[in-house]
C-alpha cells in the first residue's frame, strides 16, 4: 500500500473512532443516571443548545466564506497560489461570524 493513502485513511478512522467514544460514553452516562434515578432532563438546557448550534453554524459559515473570499482575491492578484489569502480570509470570516453571534446573544439577554 502506498504511504500517501494512509494518512487520509488514519484521519477519518481517527475521527470516527472520537465520535463512536463520545457516542458510547454518552450512552453509558444515560444509563448510569436511569440505574441510579436521576433525572435527566434536569440537565439538558434546550436554549442553550440552540444557541450552540447557531454559534457553530455561523462560525462554519464564516470559515467558508471566508475560504471563498480568498480563492476570489487570489483569482485576481498577480502572485498566484498563494496560501496566505486563504489563511487570513479563513480566521478573518470566522472570527467576524463569532463577534456577530456574541453581539445577538448579547442584544437577545438584554431584552
Amino acid at each position: 500500500m502506498d504511504g500517501n493513502i494512509l494518512v487520509p485513511i488514519s484521519f477519518i478512522a481517527s475521527v470516527f473512532g472520537i465520535i463512536y467514544i463520545y457516542i458510547a460514553s454518552r450512552h453509558r452516562e444515560r444509563i448510569a443516571m436511569i440505574k441510579y434515578g436521576v433525572n435527566a432532563s434536569q440537565l439538558v438546557n434546550r436554549k442553550r443548545d440552540l444557541a450552540q448550534s447557531l454559534k457553530y453554524g455561523m462560525f462554519l459559515m464564516g470559515i467558508a466564506l471566508g475560504i471563498l473570499v480568498g480563492y476570489f482575491i487570489n483569482l485576481f492578484v498577480q502572485e498566484k497560489d498563494h496560501p496566505i489569502f486563504y489563511f487570513s480570509m479563513t480566521f478573518l470570516f470566522g472570527g467576524i461570524s463569532i463577534i456577530i453571534n456574541y453581539r445577538m446573544e448579547k442584544k437577545k439577554a438584554n431584552i
